[in-house]
């Protein structure tokens, strides 16, 4: 796997995202995106994204982690579905260097989704430390079996569920 990390602009990176992530969404609050490329010998290749913001809950959530500010949080994870397997770790290996090379950040945190069985594999095999989960009352199942976060409902429906 011959891959190299480059900034990519929101444009690019929501085409990526919206192709290739399992929900299909962006995180409208990603400030950074790196793009992982291959040269592939007639140019080079977007085979995927990670894509870094703020954290939703800001200082909330980062002070109960930690005392310094200079954070991001990683809100998606792609790569092309013909990646071979565990290139989503050589990706985060990648951009997490970039990132120490290029930025300030001192620290990442990332979520991952148990509604989808996922604890965060990808992350803890490069080493990230597991700090547990939440069961969430965030989320509401509609009549369609369609579950929603209560901030997706306010945008879609206008219903406070907060």
């Amino acid at each position: 796997m011959d891959y190299f990390v480059k900034e990519i602009d929101s444009k690019d990176a929501r085409r990526i995202v919206s192709r290739y992530h399992y929900s299909g969404k962006v995180v409208p609050n990603s400030k950074l995106h790196l793009g992982i490329f291959k040269n592939v010998g007639y140019g080079d290749e977007l085979v995927g994204c990670l894509s870094y913001g703020t954290s939703i809950n800001s200082e909330k959530t980062t002070l109960k982690i930690s005392d310094s500010l200079k954070m991001m949080e990683l809100n998606r994870m792609v790569m092309t579905d013909h990646e071979p397997r565990n290139a989503e770790s050589k990706a985060l290996s990648m951009c997490n260097k970039w990132l120490k090379q290029n930025t300030d950040v001192e620290w990442l945190l990332s979520f991952s989704d148990g509604k989808e069985d996922n604890v965060g594999y990808i992350y803890q095999a490069n080493n990230w430390k597991y700090l547990g989960y939440i069961i969430s009352d965030s989320f509401y199942e509609l009549d369609d079996n369609e579950f929603l976060h209560n901030i997706s409902i306010w945008h879609k429906y206008k219903i406070n569920t907060f």
